[in-house]
């Protein structure tokens, strides 16, 4: 399909620009452009600029109704593979309609409502973002031009972990922890309580729980080492998203007043555009060249052992996996798992974690805490591994569907035959296996069912992947395939094994954590909202595979290829009327818009329950603490508290035990 007759003519883009000009008539990008160049030419790295600017510069980008209608039609039908979509209609906080909401948003375009692209994209990212959905994520052109910044760094923290906390600048608490007497905690913000602002402010991240998203106003040092879009200093003082207004009214308990202004800064050191039109072309438009650089996937994985604000290891490198052993009172009996990731190698995270735990027995350690604070998740197969390594006599439990809609069903078809070895094409039931590991479909129909689950119509229920043909030195999962079982036993009981989190374990963090909970161990959670309440010890997605919408269109692609080969023989994979209903159900393979996305395809369920996935039930954590400004300077007064409260008896946050879903409820 070719976009050519429908793009806006050039002298209609210029119109679309003049008519953002301010009252000295120079565009706000020009006005921006100059900034930047002249702080480039002074040597700067990163250059603010004001906050109305930026936005009136984004506001200035045109608008093409027809482009846009084209892509908002290929967006519906890339979410029809979300496998939530319909679920969330009635489970969430709050529920949501995903689809509905594009409509709404396809109706405003045709109704010509919209002025600039960047009033197009900011209603579909506030759409995307309702799902409270790690995995379903939209990188869309205008949302990545700027960061939108507060200078000022506040903390939430408690006089002794278990008081509730009060909201300081960081400045302030600095000051506080060296004795200065005078300083006073943030009253409101905006005229609104100080965290009721905060907890609405981070409303809007992809995490499910209120508590994990409250935490990601704060900063963070495991964020330093992760591979994470948060900032270390937490999304008050970095956000991509554009907020209403462009200063805050901030009130201290004593009574004293502040006004900070907002500022935004480019994401592009060399910023340089015209006027927005010329931003529009450049960011929004398919470019026939791309510009973007290949990058070494491991990068970074060299980075020095000694990390800010935590201990020299032990063992492994704090980027990746490693292990501490601590003389801090309370810590002599315990040792230290500190997991940033689950995207580090998985040979080596394997060794690692295997050769610390023999070090810890050797040492004579009877606690093992397992930090996974911030972790962003990674590889599915090292989260399995993992939890095998810690309990090598469990099988762990994997089960997933996906949602069974029409271009599933031509896409399981297609993939009927025995084509390849991929074990992420969940289309392809000769590939996969029911979650007892053993079990083969007879058949795509076997596979793709339908089934009425949560008036969701859904798949029969598989595995994420098979164990034993997907387990290699390279991707190892301890006692599968070539694998041996390494070590043969659990060293270390359920019981003596403590997973501490700040709510903010996505993905395959969510899963590991699920696999050692099913085994015993117990979770401690750091932050939150100030309540003395239960906490989630996961906030993050449960789902069961995340995949790009280029991989989306890639299997649509592959499973024409696999048709068309097939159409002129004496079996074809699918008649012509059913090529036809099948391409007009696919999202098109042609480019609209320079954009990005994932999308949750498989939901993941627990062995008791094959119909709520785990994306929808509360597990509260056994204890929570709330953080200390020394919990926010050294890591290790974290595992401090978490192990005086786990293995000690220094207790937990009042009214925060034995809450819905925990082991204890």
């Amino acid at each position: 399909m070719q976009f050519t007759a429908i793009l806006l003519t050039q002298a209609l883009l210029l119109a679309v620009g003049e008519a953002s000009k301010n009252a000295c008539g120079v565009e706000p990008c020009a006005q921006i452009t100059q900034m930047t160049s002249d702080s480039t030419n002074q040597d700067q790295t990163t250059t603010s600029v004001p906050y109305e600017l930026a936005y009136q510069c984004l506001m200035s980008m045109p608008f093409d109704k027809d482009r846009a209608s084209i892509f908002l039609n290929q967006v519906r039908k890339i979410l029809e593979f979300q496998s939530t979509i319909d679920i969330l209609k009635r489970y969430k906080m709050p529920a949501t309609d995903i689809l509905g909401g594009i409509d709404s948003i396809i109706d405003k375009v045709n109704n010509t409502s919209y002025s600039s692209q960047f009033e197009m994209d900011l209603d579909i990212s506030n759409v995307i973002s309702s799902a409270h959905d790690g995995h379903l994520a939209f990188t869309l052109c205008s949302q990545s031009i700027f960061n939108f910044e507060i200078d000022l760094p506040i903390v939430s923290i408690s006089s002794n972990g278990l008081s509730l906390p009060d909201v300081y600048t960081l400045n302030d608490a600095k000051a506080q922890l060296n004795g200065v007497k005078t300083v006073s905690p943030i009253e409101t913000i905006n005229g609104t309580a100080v965290a009721e602002y905060l907890a609405s402010y981070a409303f809007s991240q992809s995490l499910q729980d209120q508590d994990a998203q409250y935490n990601r106003v704060f900063p963070a040092l495991a964020r330093s080492v992760t591979n994470t879009p948060i900032s270390p200093n937490g999304i008050w003082t970095t956000n991509g998203a554009w907020t209403e207004g462009s200063e805050l009214s901030i009130k201290y308990s004593n009574g004293t007043t502040q006004t900070v202004k907002k500022t935004a800064t480019p994401v592009e050191r060399y910023f340089s555009y015209d006027n927005g039109t010329e931003l529009y072309s450049i960011h929004c438009l398919p470019q026939s060249i791309s510009t973007e650089t290949a990058s070494d996937s491991t990068a970074g994985a060299e980075q020095a052992s000694e990390v800010a604000g935590f201990p020299d290891p032990t063992l492994g490198d704090a980027s990746s996996i490693a292990g501490y052993f601590s003389d801090l009172t309370g810590l002599e009996d315990t040792a230290i798992m500190f997991l940033p990731t689950f995207a580090g190698s998985p040979s080596q995270v394997a060794q690692i974690a295997i050769n610390f735990l023999k070090n810890a027995t050797a040492e004579g350690k009877t606690n093992f805490l397992i930090d996974v604070t911030g972790n962003p998740g990674g590889y599915m197969s090292t989260g399995i591994d993992m939890s095998r390594i810690f309990f090598p006599e469990s099988t762990p439990y994997t089960a997933t569907r996906f949602r069974a809609h029409e271009t599933a069903r031509y896409l399981t078809q297609a993939y009927s035959r025995d084509y390849t070895d991929d074990s992420s094409n969940v289309f392809a039931y000769k590939e996969t296996v029911m979650p007892n590991q053993t079990t083969r479909f007879a058949s795509w129909q076997d596979l793709y069912g339908p089934h009425d689950i949560l008036e969701s119509s859904s798949s029969s229920l598989l595995a994420n992947f098979n164990y034993t043909s997907s387990s290699t030195k390279v991707y190892p999962i301890n006692g599968y395939g070539t694998i041996p079982l390494n070590p043969s036993k659990a060293l270390f009981p359920a019981e003596k094994i403590t997973i501490m989190t700040d709510g903010d374990c996505v993905s395959t963090c969510a899963f590991f954590v699920k696999l050692m909970k099913r085994q015993g161990v117990r979770t401690i959670a750091f932050g939150g909202r100030p309540k003395n309440a239960p906490m989630q010890g996961v906030g993050g997605v449960k789902g069961g595979q995340s995949l790009s919408v280029g991989y989306v269109t890639g299997f649509i692609q592959q499973a024409n290829t696999l048709i068309r080969n097939a159409a002129n023989t004496s079996s074809p994979l699918l008649t012509t009327s059913q090529w036809k209903a099948f391409n007009d159900s696919s999202p098109s393979t042609e480019e609209t818009y320079a954009w990005s996305g994932n999308l949750n395809l498989r939901n993941e369920y627990d062995p008791e329950d094959d119909e709520t996935p785990l994306q929808f039930i509360y597990e509260a954590a056994e204890c929570r603490l709330f953080y200390t400004l020394d919990n926010y300077l050294k890591q290790e007064t974290t595992w401090q508290a978490a192990a005086k409260a786990m293995f000690g008896d220094s207790g937990c946050v009042n009214g925060s035990t034995g809450g819905e879903g925990s082991l204890d409820s």
